[in-house]
């Protein structure tokens, strides 16, 4: 699918309304967004070719998804402090 930059602004004004992303620009929500898009297609892609081990469930995917969400937050916050 191709970037779609008014759904991609869609989805940065729904961010803005999470409280764990106050104080980040539109820049560095965009950034996690396309971020998490790519760990989320790259999952899909081992998903669908069967190259996750055979034991991962759905909920630890979901969790590994929330996971990475959570470390790209923390990383962009931190840049943020930085700056």
């Amino acid at each position: 699918m191709k970037h779609n930059e008014a759904e991609t602004q869609g989805f940065i004004q729904m961010m803005r309304t999470d409280p764990d992303l106050n104080g980040l620009s539109d820049d560095e929500l965009g950034m996690i967004l396309l971020k998490m898009k790519m760990f989320q297609v790259g999952m899909s892609v081992m998903v669908a070719n069967e190259l996750l081990p055979d034991h991962y469930t759905e909920e630890q995917m979901i969790q590994l998804l929330n996971s990475a969400a959570e470390d790209v937050i923390s990383a962009a916050k931190r840049s943020t402090e930085q700056s």
